[in-house]
C-alpha cells in the first residue's frame, strides 16, 4: 500500500482525521496503521459510490 490515498480534502481536514496526514496527504506515521488506512478507504470508496447515486 503507499504513503498517499487520493483522499477528499474533507477526509485529510477532519477534526479526528487531519493529524494523521502531512500538507502535502501523506499519512504522518513511518509505519501505516492498517485498520487506519482500511478505514480512509472506505471513507474514500462510500464518498465514490455516493457520488454516483
Amino acid at each position: 500500500m503507499s504513503n498517499y490515498l487520493p483522499l477528499p480534502e474533507k477526509y485529510r481536514q477532519h477534526i479526528n482525521l487531519k493529524k494523521l496526514f502531512k500538507a502535502d496527504g501523506s499519512y504522518v506515521r513511518p509505519a501505516e496503521d492498517p485498520v487506519t488506512m482500511w478505514a480512509i478507504q472506505i471513507l474514500a470508496t462510500l464518498k465514490l459510490l455516493i457520488s454516483l447515486l
